[in-house]
């Protein structure tokens, strides 16, 4: 404990005398982090200065006990501040083991990767962590982990003094020229409810844009809406002008006009953390569940945003990694299906039926091959599904859809070359049609 004090030489009875002056602050620090019980701190802190100087007085004493009580009384606050790209987050006290490893579970996620191995690709799980110790009460976390600071907290029984200059000037919204339905207003109710972090689960068609686009007019804050493709960026853009009055900024590959509300790729997000990490208070995730991704899950972890939304059909993915959209954006908090909007008239009822085909001789042939000469695993499945996707005697089938239904007809492909196959079948049957492709 002579670590915390500084020698003092002083005169008394014209006789040379040395005093300690020690810094109870330090002093506290370090019996703490030696893991003195808080309720210890006292005694414990009596006993060593007693060891310093036997001669010390019962006042001294006293006053050193009485230091510690208001000190104790006066840290139990959690205080959260900026740090530069992150939160830095300090405790009243050095957290115990077993907090800190309560802690760090909570600041982690599993995580899936795809791995060759012998038997082909496999998924390999990953703990992906977001906590980093300074000390054993210092931490510095991403912005949008400030809410899990703030919980684990007050599970401690401890107040968060929150010091983070959050981006959220107001945002002007000139307009608001729509209604939600009845399953919207909840989605957004429910998100309200959760502190304005969640996702939401609405079928292709159920109107997640105009969720989106309320919880932007409720929050009137800077905000940033991801999306997949230019198209989608473009057609946000649209509907933002026309349902809210905003001219909306847009962060594409050709475009980097950045403004209070901007509508984004992923990929040209990532690229620019920079420059946008810290200018928005609100980020929508469209199409979610492509978040995911290595490029995509920086944005998450980087951005200063306190509030944040996730909008998709399908958050679930092949890969297993949606518990990190849920950690990083929030976890489901409405969800609604097909059938439920059909039923209120939202959206049209569809009968879906399977056309099976055979496969030529030479298909069947590949087909077979891969089967018998690749090993279980990711890639062997892809390399069978290419065969199947582009099997022939779907273009004959599709061509006698084409010919039964002389309707308006939508072909969906995965591929380009599928795609341009399926057209030139349609076209022997109905010459009236036309190819769509990103290239168009």
């Amino acid at each position: 404990l002579k670590k915390c004090c500084t020698p003092v030489y002083r005169r008394l009875a014209e006789q040379p005398a040395e005093y300690y002056k020690l810094d109870l602050d330090a002093a506290v620090e370090f019996l703490l982090s030696k893991e003195v019980k808080v309720g210890e701190l006292e005694e414990v802190l009596a006993e060593c200065l007693l060891q310093i100087d036997p001669c010390i007085i019962p006042e001294q004493e006293e006053a050193a006990k009485r230091f510690v009580s208001s000190l104790i009384e006066e840290r139990q606050v959690v205080l959260v501040e900026d740090c530069g790209n992150c939160a830095v987050v300090t405790f009243p006290k050095s957290l115990p083991r077993g907090d800190r490893r309560r802690l760090a579970e909570l600041c982690s996620v599993d995580y899936y990767v795809q791995k060759r191995s012998a038997e082909g690709v496999e998924l390999v799980q990953l703990k992906l962590k977001f906590l980093e110790a300074t000390s054993n009460r210092t931490f510095r976390v991403p912005y949008f982990a400030v809410s899990y600071i703030e919980q684990f907290a007050r599970e401690l029984g401890l107040e968060v003094e929150e010091k983070i200059d959050w981006p959220l000037h107001e945002l002007e919204i000139p307009k608001v020229e729509f209604e939600l339905y009845g399953f919207q207003r909840e989605a957004l109710d429910n998100w309200r409810k959760a502190d304005k972090r969640g996702t939401i689960v609405i079928p292709t068609g159920g109107g997640k844009t105009f969720v989106g686009m309320a919880a932007i007019a409720e929050l009137k804050v800077p905000t940033l809406v991801c999306v997949t493709t230019v198209e989608l960026a473009k057609q946000w853009a649209e509907r933002l002008g026309r349902y809210l009055g905003v001219e909306a900024g847009l962060l594409t590959g050709a475009k980097k006009d950045i403004r209070d509300l901007t509508v984004a790729t992923y990929h040209s997000a990532s690229r620019h953390l920079l420059k946008i990490y810290d200018r928005f208070g609100f980020v929508v995730y469209d199409e979610g569940h492509h978040l995911p991704a290595d490029t995509f899950k920086e944005i998450a972890f980087r951005l200063k945003a306190k509030y944040s939304m996730v909008l998709s059909a399908t958050p679930e993915r092949a890969d297993r990694n949606e518990a990190l959209i849920y950690k990083a954006a929030g976890e489901p908090v409405f969800t609604t299906s097909y059938l439920d909007l059909v039923k209120i008239g939202v959206l049209a009822p569809f009968v879906h039926e399977r056309i099976y085909v055979e496969l030529t001789p030479d298909e069947a042939l590949e087909y077979s091959r891969i089967e018998e000469g690749e090993p279980e695993g990711l890639e062997r499945t892809n390399e069978l599904m290419n065969v199947a996707l582009r099997a022939e005697n779907k273009l004959k089938a599709l061509e006698k859809l084409v010919e039964l239904e002389r309707g308006r007809i939508l072909v969906f492909c995965q591929y380009v070359d599928q795609a341009s196959a399926a057209y030139e079948a349609v076209k022997r049957v109905e010459p009236r049609s036309a190819l769509v492709t990103g290239s168009t």
